[in-house]
């Protein structure tokens, strides 16, 4: 299964910087029944000499191996779209994250604990109250990010 990120929420937009991206796509070894439930995009922009970074909460669509790909592409220019591909086989690979967008590049993929989760109100059903935290970059002065 993969959870399909859409974040339209503004960010930074640069020149294609597909030179820059990763032979392999960031991966986390997760070792648990359940993934992380939650998922957090750390996303860090270079303006000039400062580096601002912001937290933000993805709209998830789960996307099937038998869905159509056609669905994954950006819906407007503004949208940067990441899959986040997690098969739940126990033999499986461990799970990635990889930008289907021109101006986003994927840094790196980490689990963590998500602050207050475990304490949260309500009926858990087993899910694991960890995060995968999603790191990305743009680079506002030429369309590349420093890794």
């Amino acid at each position: 299964m993969e959870k399909k990120s859409r974040a339209s929420n503004g960010l930074a937009t640069a020149r294609e910087a597909s030179e820059k991206l990763p032979a392999q796509p960031p991966s986390v070894s997760v070792e648990m029944a359940h993934p992380p439930y939650y998922v957090l995009i750390s996303h860090s922009t270079l303006s000039g000499t400062s580096q601002a970074i912001s937290f933000r909460h993805p709209t998830i669509q789960y996307h099937y191996s038998d869905d159509s790909p056609l669905s994954l592409l950006p819906q407007h220019p503004q949208e940067h779209v990441l899959v986040l591909n997690h098969d739940p086989q126990p033999s499986a690979a461990p799970p990635t994250v990889q930008s289907i967008s021109k101006t986003l590049i994927v840094t790196r993929l980490k689990v963590e604990e998500a602050p207050g989760a475990a304490a949260a109100v309500g009926d858990h059903d087993g899910k694991n109250d960890k995060m995968f935290i999603v790191e990305t970059c743009t680079d506002d002065r030429s369309g590349m990010c420093t890794l």
